[in-house]
């Protein structure tokens, strides 16, 4: 257990993600795109398909990013870096995306632990 660079996650958590991924794939097609073209992990993390998917849930809220959003985002950018394993410049792409998507009460939070 010692070699693994972090700890593996608990069930709980691996269906949460699968769920969140799931979910993005479904915003994905209700968005237009052809559920034929998502064939991997890399199709989700694209930054088109990652805009395109957030702005899914972003206007079912009415435009206004919850945490659940920037959540969200947050777990595909980490599927993005761990298992898709893009380069420094895309996850610096989303990682603006994430920063974009946090909610005041968020930030105020963040700024109040910092």
């Amino acid at each position: 257990m010692e070699d693994t660079p972090f700890r593996p996650a608990r069930p709980v958590t691996v269906a949460h993600r699968e769920w969140q991924i799931r979910s993005f794939a479904s915003a994905l097609v209700s968005r237009g795109r052809d559920p034929a073209t998502l064939t991997s992990l890399r199709d989700l993390t694209e930054i088109d398909a990652f805009k395109s998917g957030l702005r899914f849930f972003l206007d079912r809220e009415g435009g206004a990013p919850t945490t659940a959003i920037a959540d969200l985002a947050s777990s595909l950018k980490a599927v993005a870096r761990h298992h898709v394993r893009v380069d420094s410049h895309h996850l610096d792409r989303m990682g603006g995306i994430i920063r974009r998507l946090e909610a005041p009460e968020r930030k105020s939070l963040n700024e109040a632990a910092g």
